[in-house]
């Protein structure tokens, strides 16, 4: 599970990066950690 949320964490960043929504990232990551 963690290692789960992890990969989800290193994709999220990933494209957060390429297309600059920082903030979305940072929102979706709460959700999976909920």
């Amino acid at each position: 599970e963690q290692r789960h949320l992890d990969y989800m964490r290193y994709l999220i960043d990933k494209g957060s990066t390429i297309i600059g929504m920082d903030d979305l990232s940072l929102q979706t990551i709460r959700i999976l950690d909920a």
